[in-house]
Formats: C-alpha cells, sequence, structure tokens
C-alpha cells in the first residue's frame, strides 16, 4: 500500500502486524464516513458481469463503465491506467474484476475506490487477470506499454484518444518513470512475453459475444459450449468479433454488431456451428 501510494495511487491507510507469526494487513474502511456508511459495488457488479463465467475481461470494459456512471470519469480513467501500470510493475495477482471497486456519490453517479487488494509475487509469470484490452490478451509488458504512442494505443479496439492520451500523459511524468526505473535498478524483471495459446476445435481462432435469453442454454452453458469447441467468449463487441449470438430482449450489443457487420447468429446457429 505504501509503494502504491509513492506511485501517486489513491490508497487507504494501511498497517502490517504480527497475528501468531503469520503478517496481517489491517486496512482502514474508506466506505464509511461521519454521516454513515457508503454504497459500495465492485467493478463486476457494475458491469453486471458473473465472473465465474468462462469470460476474458478488459480494463477497457470498466472505462467504458467509467464513462456511463463516472461522476469524475476523467480523474478515475487516469487513476484506473496507474494501477494498471502499476499491477505490472509489481505483479500484482488479485486485479480481477471484484478487487477492483466504486463508491456511490449521488444519483447514478459513482467514484473508483481506493485500491485495497494488492497482492504483489514478483516471481511469478506477468499474468493480468482483467485484460488491458481485448487485443493485448494477458500479456503484461511495462516496457510495451511506456513505449506505446497515442496512434499505437489507439489501434487496440476499446481504446479511445481520451484512454490513450492518460496513458501516454502518465509515462510522460517523472515521477512515474523514476518509480519503474527504480525497481528496474533493484533487478525487478520487467518483461514477459506473451503466451501463446492454443485452442483446438471447429471454433478455434474465433471470438464470440452473448447477449439476450436463449431458448434453452443459459449463458454458461452457451460459454461452455463454445469455449469446449475451441471458441473464446469476450463480454463486449467489437471489430476482433467473429460471432454474435442473440436470444430475446438482447440490446446495445446486437446493436453495434449490427454496425460493425458481424454475424449474427441465434441458438440453433451457434449449435451447428460448434457440432461442425
Amino acid at each position: 500500500m505504501q509503494l502504491a501510494k509513492a506511485a501517486g495511487i489513491n490508497a487507504p491507510q494501511a498497517r502490517l502486524i504480527d497475528s501468531d507469526g503469520i503478517p496481517v494487513t489491517l486496512i482502514r474502511r474508506f466506505d464509511r464516513t461521519t454521516k454513515g456508511r457508503l454504497m459500495y459495488v465492485s467493478a463486476a457488479t457494475l458491469l453486471g458481469i458473473d465472473v465465474g463465467a468462462p469470460t476474458e475481461h478488459t480494463y477497457t470494459e470498466i472505462v467504458d463503465a467509467i464513462r456511463q456512471h463516472g461522476a469524475d470519469a476523467q480523474a478515475d480513467i487516469e487513476e484506473l491506467w496507474r494501477r494498471i501500470a502499476f499491477s505490472i510493475l509489481i505483479n500484482n495477482v488479485d486485479d480481477h474484476l471484484h478487487n477492483h471497486g466504486f463508491l456511490h456519490v449521488a444519483k447514478d453517479l459513482w467514484r473508483l475506490s481506493p485500491a485495497f487488494d494488492i497482492n504483489p509475487f514478483p516471481e511469478r509469470q506477468r499474468e493480468l487477470k482483467t485484460w488491458i484490452s481485448e487485443e493485448a490478451g494477458p500479456a503484461a509488458s511495462i516496457d510495451a506499454l511506456m513505449a506505446a504512442t497515442e496512434a499505437e494505443l489507439m489501434t487496440s479496439d476499446g481504446i479511445g484518444a481520451e484512454i490513450a492520451a492518460s496513458v501516454v500523459l502518465f509515462f510522460q511524468q517523472e515521477a512515474n518513470v523514476a518509480l519503474i526505473e527504480r525497481l528496474r535498478a533493484a533487478g525487478v524483471d520487467l518483461t514477459a512475453p506473451k503466451r501463446a495459446r492454443v485452442a483446438a476445435g471447429p471454433l478455434a481462432g474465433k471470438t464470440f459475444v452473448l447477449t439476450g435469453t436463449l431458448p434453452h442454454l443459459t449463458r454458461d452453458e452457451a460459454s461452455d459450449l463454445i469455449t469446449g469447441a475451441g471458441g473464446k467468449v469476450t463480454s463486449a463487441v467489437s471489430k476482433k468479433t467473429s460471432y454474435v449470438v442473440a436470444g430475446e430482449e438482447a440490446g446495445s450489443k446486437l446493436t453495434k454488431a449490427e454496425s460493425l457487420g458481424i454475424e449474427i447468429l441465434d441458438e440453433d446457429g451457434l449449435r451447428a456451428l460448434a457440432a461442425s
């Protein structure tokens, strides 16, 4: 927590104590004020995502939620990208959607909560639980992030001019670069090659998005069918999406897929494709 604060990250007060020989971190609650308790939701809740489903999720999805529900969107987007860089540097293994949270401000507006669950494992291979973007996948390389230009960042689906500018600005600040170089000088490995993912099956290399209610398959059953046939399920529609599987009451994802010319499948179409 102290290192996170030194990196300019909003983190609560914390201290380490010994409990029968076991180190325990005590963190001051940030969802309490003199006026009472603040409503808190995880990023998974704000996005309406069941994190138990076999679906990959990205920081760009969180950014979209901040743009829609944020009381101070620009500040929280910049804070989120500081946390991505910090998670890569320390190899934070707890960066999944339940460990990013939001505090209620007013009506439908929320602010990114302080970073509270930071679990560094520098000896492990770097792999983000929440991907930076669908294109980047789980690869976690700080040098690649530092070297990226705004134009290069904007080639990743879901990253627009605002996000790209925030990332570049972060690495232009001397204090942030100095922290990275101190970690490098201390022997921290800041490189991590992207691991190849080998998929087999009729849906290998295909990316699917599920939307609406299917006649017979639940969302989890449809995801299992796709991944079992070698495909990948993501929650956001992009130019990289191969198919959108749509049921009743399909919403904005179906509209976006149609605007991008992505092929739409119903449940029968999905079953036929998986069995081909």
